[in-house]
């Protein structure tokens, strides 16, 4: 199941929690065309890789920390993790490109 994030003190421990685990940070709008697009598949990923921890943000006013923590310029975004450290990110709607970095970064752990 995808676990909504919605401060960043939740992420924070969401991440200390998973250890060396990897974590992949799903950013998204709710107004944002591509993340509609993507969010049916990362869901769909998440019930296929158990041994991810999934995690979703939406990006409203009132999480405008998340933006500036990590420099979000576009939507969607996801961000890897591995010990609470960033290990990867990319944004775009791509599928394809979202298998092949969770297999990437899969691989590294």
């Amino acid at each position: 199941m995808v676990r909504q994030i919605r401060t960043e003190g939740e992420l924070d421990l969401a991440l200390r929690r998973a250890g060396n685990r990897l974590s992949v940070l799903y950013v998204s709008s709710p107004r944002c065309g591509p993340c509609r697009y993507m969010t049916p598949y990362f869901e769909e990923l998440c019930a296929e890789h158990c041994d991810v921890q999934f995690l979703k943000v939406d990006v409203t006013d009132s999480v405008d920390d998340f933006v500036e923590k990590f420099r979000i310029t576009g939507l969607p975004a996801f961000y890897y993790f591995r010990n609470s450290e960033e290990v990867d990110c990319f944004a775009g709607g791509n599928k394809d490109y979202l298998l092949q970095s969770l297999t990437r970064n899969k691989s590294r752990g």
